[in-house]
């Protein structure tokens, strides 16, 4: 019964704290520590002595006080660093005003992909949608070349977002199909400092357009992944 006593008596300063923020919080913060240490205290009294057992019994309430203050708030008591390793399929569509031929010219463009589904770590996060825009000096030849598209801003299946900035493209044609490997790094929200590695398929379904109208959209199957370890 002392025991449940004693724990009712922190909870009850533990709900001073969030009844009451700023100094009053601090107050019954230490409030909530001087009661764990009061019943330490009262505890080994007949077995130590009081002045030895005082200094580590007392770091150990502090520690104590701390934990229950932070859950009292709502909040964990760390917050540990997070390693990240998602794999996300989908699929990309660029559109391109006026269509690419071979001779190069200024086009207007803009990308936006379908990310589903996502696996991996973290578990919260299952799907995503990204996109850019832009104009550039563009043709059918420096599509399949090696410049990195501008920043992409995905966003997440949590409500959060990222940006990836591209910087490294390698360009393959395994078959005729344009294969770009983009090699980048999250420069702003979540994730951030995270590499990724963005590869698209680019199928060639407009085979003649390149020499008459001109291109007007490329699409295909494209994975992303991200990657930290911490």
């Amino acid at each position: 019964m002392a025991l449940r006593a004693w724990l009712m008596e922190i909870h009850r300063l533990a709900g001073r704290t969030i009844a009451n923020p700023g100094c009053a919080a601090i107050e019954a913060t230490h409030a909530v520590a001087r009661c764990i240490r009061r019943r330490m205290t009262n505890e080994s009294a007949r077995r130590t002595d009081r002045g030895a057992a005082m200094n580590p019994r007392k770091n150990i309430a502090d520690a104590l006080a701390s934990l229950l203050f932070l859950s009292a708030l709502g909040f964990p008591a760390s917050l540990p660093a997070q390693t990240v390793g998602l794999t996300c399929l989908g699929t990309e569509t660029a559109q391109y005003n006026p269509g690419m031929t071979f001779t190069p010219q200024p086009v207007a463009f803009s990308v936006s992909g379908l990310l589903a589904p996502c696996a991996g770590v973290p578990l919260g996060v299952t799907s995503a949608s990204y996109g850019t825009s832009g104009t550039a000096n563009l043709s059918c030849e420096i599509l399949s070349g090696v410049a990195p598209t501008p920043p992409l801003t995905v966003h997440w299946s949590d409500g959060t977002t990222s940006v990836i900035q591209p910087s490294t493209v390698v360009t393959q044609r395994p078959v005729g199909e344009v294969v770009r490997i983009e090699s980048g790094q999250i420069v702003s929200g979540r994730f951030l400092g995270a590499a990724t590695v963005r590869t698209v398929t680019l199928l060639q379904t407009q085979l003649d357009a390149c020499s008459t109208t001109g291109v007007e959209s490329v699409g295909g199957p494209v994975v992303l992944e991200i990657i930290k370890l911490l």
